[in-house]
């Protein structure tokens, strides 16, 4: 299971909310691009390999420390786009919204 507790997930989700994709790869041209950040591109390479070496066994706390840098680059991006374009702001938040209520309305469907 990709869980801690079992039946408590959300399945076809991860750890990125679906509409901040976009801001996850933004987020790694522009870190690639303005040669900032590096550290957090090598942390997102070098976090997934516990998961990788240890293919028997799934579980969250492997695939964890990949979560922090993840959300990083993805605000890293979010901030640069925005900052380029405002109604970006606003569009993104009604996207997340509305991701976050598809998300919370199947997970108190699947109790």
């Amino acid at each position: 299971t990709t869980g801690f507790l079992p039946g408590r997930k959300v399945i076809g989700t991860g750890f990125l909310l679906t509409v901040l994709f976009p801001f996850f790869l933004y987020g790694i041209v522009q870190i690639l691009h303005h040669k900032k950040q590096k550290f957090l591109l090598w942390w997102l390479l070098f976090g997934v390999l516990p998961a990788i070496v240890s293919i028997h066994v799934q579980h969250m706390v492997l695939a964890s420390t990949i979560f922090p840098p993840l959300m990083l680059v993805t605000a890293y991006g979010f901030t640069s786009a925005i900052q380029r374009n405002a109604i970006l702001l606003g569009i993104s938040f009604v996207l997340v919204a509305i991701n976050f209520l598809y998300v919370f309305s199947q997970y108190i469907i699947l109790l």
